[in-house]
């Protein structure tokens, strides 16, 4: 019973009965098996040679060497094998009852799209493109992460950061709305369509309703962790050398690492007492609770990595700066009564920034005068910024990157109003300090961070601090000029990708498709999420990120 296939590994039966059946499993190095169900089917496998790595949706990767035995509950398992080793892997597996399949489906049979990127946006495009019922559908996920549909906002485990969008809002199904409050509501008490849930538990919804799809749709999904490094109308070039044929390549690729002042060079970013990802937990859980600590940022990030710093009885004093020391407003709470739903004409709003931004002032206070929350007004923008945005002349476009953005940041993107109330008392109490202002220079040295600050930008007065850590929560990086990936390097000097002039991300089209150097359309390459901000400006909340995913799906399998 022990048989190879250098296309893919095989599933050698050696007993069936009504009740179960045992086959061997033999894989060459590299081999792997689709994302998968056992349709209820209990399993237990040992394993006889070679090492088995299991990838289990909702769960820690696994590792088995020879001679483990393991036994597996087929009612909620979605798991993927793979042998990532230099030396063929057997497994000697028993199915009760006996799974509805012989021998694996080619890989290569059908339509085979690769998603590079496994976040929320890359999850959302998954389980659309699964909910399509197309049997010939071939899905390749390409994410080096843990977690396939959390990403850095969704995969935290800390409950006290909460979404910054009402739960009636954040469902990934478009026709059924109130989903994602419905299955909140399913795992504890019920639940308000506007309450600010924790992010842990969308991140725990995306997996559950992925794992879902994986099980319950005909098409076939593959993970591979590592990291793509090009990308061409044949398909993808993964870092282990692995190449993936694809008719369709899709950058899902989510947001950056934030963007380092310039007085943060690459050699200080090496430090430990610099934190260059906000969303890691545990070099912040190894900030010591006395430490000083500056935080880069006075936005949604870094109001999270203060809350995280305090949730871990962090006593130390804690300062937050940014350009214009602004932190996001605070969202109405549930029940408010300012919370009224405000109806505007599109094509009655101004086409200039900065009239734009005139007429924003006086409306807002004219609603709230009226005992109407200004935060409605924004909400009612939204469905039109995209409209406003692409009407707008290029130099308008750059002004309002130039000096309006900031403003507009903190309005659209608000907190929820007991996280900024805690932030508040924290300041009264003086174990927090939000300031505007500049980082000039930063000198490690032996006692810690030296930071000269210029307090209102580079005219205004200076000082000199210490800090045991900074923390950058500066935003992600937009500019894929700036970026490290080989991936987008290749592509920018292949001319496949044009790189936006203001830095927002690439050029693309109505549907999605990257716009090469050429000023055409690139047939086989799409986007979806933040690479999309230079067409649709808001791009990057999950709403606008499911309505695309649901879009590009019905494009991609049309």
């Amino acid at each position: 019973w022990v048989a190879f296939d250098a296309a893919n590994y095989r599933r050698n039966l050696v007993l069936r009965t009504p009740a179960f059946e045992l086959r061997l499993l033999c894989y060459l190095p590299r081999q792997r098996t689709s994302l998968h169900g056992h349709d209820g089917s209990a399993c237990a496998f040992r394993i006889l040679r070679g090492t088995s790595t299991e990838i289990r949706l909702r769960q820690p990767d696994r590792h088995w060497t020879p001679g483990t035995v393991v036994r597996e509950d087929g009612r909620n398992l979605v798991h993927q094998v793979t042998n990532l080793g230099d030396e063929p892997l057997i497994s000697l597996h028993a199915y009760a009852p006996p799974l509805p399949m012989d021998q694996p489906p080619s890989r290569y049979d059908g339509r085979q799209i690769v998603i590079i990127g496994g976040g929320a946006a890359g999850a959302a495009l998954a389980i659309h493109l699964l909910g399509t019922g197309s049997r010939a559908l071939r899905v390749v996920i390409v994410e080096k992460r843990q977690w396939l549909g959390r990403g850095p906002a969704y995969g935290t485990t800390d409950p006290s950061l909460r979404l910054n969008v009402p739960a009636g809002r954040m469902s990934l199904l478009p026709e059924r709305p109130d989903d994602f409050v419905d299955w909140a509501g399913a795992q504890g008490a019920a639940v308000p369509a506007t309450s600010l849930l924790p992010r842990q538990l969308f991140g725990e919804y995306v997996e559950d309703r992925l794992a879902q799809a994986i099980a319950a749709g005909p098409g076939k999904v593959w993970l591979h962790r590592a990291e793509a490094v090009a990308a061409s109308e044949r398909g993808v070039l993964l870092g282990d050398g692995t190449f993936l044929p694809a008719e369709a390549v899709v950058l899902a690729t989510g947001n950056q690492a934030p963007s380092a002042p310039a007085a943060i060079g690459p050699q200080l970013l090496r430090s430990h007492r610099v934190i260059g990802d906000p969303w890691n937990a545990d070099a912040l859980r190894a900030i010591d609770p006395h430490e000083e600590v500056l935080v880069v940022g006075t936005g949604l990030t870094a109001v999270d990595v203060v809350q995280a710093l305090r949730a871990q009885d962090h006593r130390g004093q804690v300062t937050m700066v940014s350009r214009r020391g602004l932190l996001p407003r605070a969202h109405l709470s549930p029940g408010d009564t300012r919370l009224r739903a405000v109806a505007l004409q599109a094509d009655r709003l101004p086409r200039a920034a900065g009239a734009l931004s005139r007429w924003l002032r006086v409306e807002a206070r004219r609603l709230e005068a009226e005992g109407v929350g200004w935060q409605n007004l924004i909400d009612a923008l939204r469905p039109h910024t995209t409209t406003l945005w692409n009407e707008l002349p290029a130099v308008e476009r750059a002004r309002f990157m130039r000096r309006l953005r900031p403003f507009w940041e903190v309005l659209r993107h608000r907190a929820p109003a007991d996280a900024l109330a805690q932030l508040h008392g924290w300041r009264s109490r003086g174990a927090l300090e939000v300031a505007a202002g500049e980082i000039l220079a930063v000198d490690d040295g032996d006692d810690g961070l030296r930071v000269t600050l210029a307090r209102g930008g580079r005219g205004g007065t200076r000082s000199q601090r210490r800090f045991d850590r900074i923390v950058l929560c500066t935003g992600p990086e937009t500019d894929v000029r700036r970026w490290s990936s080989l991936l987008f390097r290749r592509l920018l000097g292949d001319g496949r990708i044009q790189a936006d002039p203001l830095g927002l991300g690439i050029v693309t089209d109505g549907a999605g498709r990257a716009v090469g150097e050429d000023g055409a359309p690139v047939p086989w390459l799409y986007t979806v999420g933040g690479l999309r901000r230079p067409q649709l400006w808001e791009t990057t909340a999950v709403p606008d990120i499911v309505r695309q995913a649901s879009a590009l799906a019905r494009t991609l399998i049309g």
